[in-house]
Formats: C-alpha cells, structure tokens, sequence
C-alpha cells in the first residue's frame, strides 16, 4: 500500500515514474501502479518462494520490506521537520510534536536498521539484510541521479497541495 502511494505520488508530481502511474479509475484508485506492484509482489513471491522455500522465502521478503518501510518512515518523519521549518511554523508549541518526537523516532529506525545489519544474520535471512541494503542504495542512486541530471523534478515532489490532488483526481 506504501509504496503504491509513494509511486503514485511521485508519477503524479513528475518525480520519476511515468504519468501512467498517476492514472486512477473511478473510485480514485491508482490502478496501472497497484497493477505494477501487483506484478512485482507476484514475481518476487514466487522466486523467493520457489528458491527458499515457501516459509523461508516469505520470511527473507517479510524481513528486507522492514528496511523499504523504516525508511518510508524515516523519510516522512524528516520530511515533517522540514516542512515544518519551511512553512516557518515552527514554535515553541509545536517543537515536540514537529521536532522532538520526529527525531526520536528517526533515531529508533536507525538503530532498528543498524541491528538488523551488524551482526549480519545467519542464511538465508542475510538475504534479507543484502538486499534491503542494496534497494535502498539503488532508491538513492536513482534520486541522486535525477537530481543532477533534471533537478527540477525532485523539486517537485510532494509539491501537489491538497487541492491540486483532488482537482487532478476529478479531471482523471
């Protein structure tokens, strides 16, 4: 569900997926991105479950989705202080809220990330560590990537406001 968001927002805003992504049907759902994710799912499934076992293959993908979603949240949770500060909304009353426990909660993912890395476990769930490593440093090669080459279009994301969100949706 994340990462079906996360590619619809990021085609919809022009980041780095194509406009196809950002296409929803009738009830708003995105449905070429959850069709795209679907197909991914499916094949991973299979091949893990094919290689490893069915168990063990659905514990290795479990274990390497825990990287994609502590850096989801890791990444929203600085998104928040820096939006906040931007928006220059950023007080007193709001520093716990915006500030403290955002960073808290950054510093707990971290250490979760970094548990779950050193030592390195045991086959076939280092597996698991290898490759959440490996896909969230090709999710920074990607974005470093367009960033020198089309800076504009990182610019872009999450640019849409609410409005423009619901505006878009309706014309779709």
């Amino acid at each position: 569900t994340s990462m079906t968001r996360i590619f619809y927002a990021f085609s919809r805003d022009g980041v780095i997926f194509p406009q196809s992504f950002s296409k929803v049907d009738g009830t708003g759902t995105p449905v070429n991105t959850l069709f795209f994710i679907l197909a991914i799912s499916i094949f991973l499934c299979l091949s893990f479950g094919l290689y490893f076992g069915p168990v063990t293959g659905g514990y290795v993908l479990l274990f390497s989705d825990a990287f994609f979603s502590f850096l989801i949240r890791s990444i929203s949770s600085a998104s928040l202080i820096v939006g906040t500060f931007r928006e220059g909304k950023m007080n007193m009353r709001s520093l716990a809220g915006y500030l403290i426990i955002p960073l808290i909660s950054i510093a707990a993912l971290i250490y979760v990330l970094i548990s779950d890395i050193i030592p390195l476990p045991s086959y076939p769930y280092n597996f698991a560590s290898i490759i959440g490593i490996i896909m969230i440093a090709a999710a920074f090669v990607v974005t470093f990537y367009t960033w020198v080459r089309e800076p504009e279009r990182i610019g872009n994301a999450g640019s849409t406001s609410i409005e423009e969100i619901i505006d878009y949706e309706a014309s779709s």
